[in-house]
């Protein structure tokens, strides 16, 4: 019987290239920004697996909208229902 407590696999892009080198390194505690480091380190544990990638912000404008306009606004982004509209502005630059 599979295990169902764990999740096939989670992507995390960010474009934080410091990051993603703390966190493949696991340095966490030895980073400025540690606490979070170790946070994602820690989420991860619920996944059999947890890859990170280093994604530019010119290259998906979409996932840096849903970011800074999320933390402008302070707000979480699920994407059930509607999209917001600066969402669909960034949908529709990626495409040209």
């Amino acid at each position: 019987m599979r295990d169902r407590s764990k999740i096939a696999e989670r992507i995390v892009p960010i474009d934080c290239l410091s990051v993603i080198h703390n966190l493949k390194d696991n340095r966490g505690e030895q980073s400025l920004i540690g606490a979070y480091i170790h946070n994602i380190c820690v989420s991860c544990v619920i996944f059999q697996n947890c890859v990170f990638h280093h994604v530019q912000k010119h290259i998906n404008g979409v996932a840096y909208a849903l970011a800074t306009e999320g933390l402008k606004r302070n707000e979480a982004t699920y994407l059930v229902g509607d999209v917001p509209a600066y969402a669909l502005d960034a949908v529709e630059v990626d495409w040209r």
